[in-house]
């Protein structure tokens, strides 16, 4: 999968030697495809057979690396990136529920937002207003709870009646504000905290 010609938007992952959750995070994207279309990329920190050999029989791009460069790793796909409108940021250990590309898109096409990211649903109370608590949920990597969280997001036990702003992942920006602020890592800048420091730098750059 290597678009040749602009396309619309690409759903990145990082992932770190957890071939059995991308499986389930993959699925789910596979899974949501409807209205709008997007692709899916990969890079692979760590990179274990298990998740090349799933990825390349799913047909899904990605990257291999045998270290681990934290989240400044998705900087990677940048050359794969500049080839769309929209990129979105994420990890491997969430799923994705039927229409978020929708939201997400719906609200960058809008030109009001720098970046528009999905509300998060998790099983712990974080005090974050973006989050939507269900303490009957446990791992992603149990099917029952998976099942579950899809069928209350198809049920909308989760949506909010009004837009929040927030910055968390996953986070959607214009792939032309990615590649003109150096990308997720600054120009691989690796010496702010290991890279992890620029998840709060990035949306700062964005403005």
């Amino acid at each position: 999968m290597i678009p040749q010609k602009n396309k619309k938007f690409l759903v990145t992952l990082c992932s770190w030697s957890n071939p059995k959750a991308l499986k389930v995070c993959i699925d789910s994207l596979i899974k949501s495809r409807s209205s709008v279309e997007y692709d899916i990329a990969v890079v692979l920190n760590e990179a274990d057979q298990e998740s090349m050999e799933y990825l390349t029989k799913e047909k899904i791009y990605f990257f291999a690396s045998p270290f681990n460069h934290g989240p400044l790793a998705i900087d990677f796909l940048n050359p794969l990136i500049s080839l769309y409108e929209y990129v979105m940021n994420s990890n491997d250990d969430m799923v994705f529920y039927k229409g978020f590309a929708e939201d997400i898109i719906g609200l960058m096409d809008s030109g009001k937002f720098c970046s528009a990211s999905c509300s998060l649903v998790e099983n712990f109370g974080g005090n974050n207003h973006c989050v939507a608590v269900d303490r009957s949920l446990s791992s992603i990597l149990e099917k029952d709870s998976v099942d579950r969280f899809l069928n209350n997001c198809e049920s909308k036990k989760y949506s909010f009646d009004n837009l929040k702003i927030s910055y968390n992942h996953p986070i959607c920006v214009r792939s032309k504000d990615w590649i003109s602020v150096g990308g997720y890592s600054d120009r691989w800048n690796s010496d702010f905290e290991s890279g992890y420091g620029m998840d709060d730098y990035f949306a700062f750059k964005l403005i």
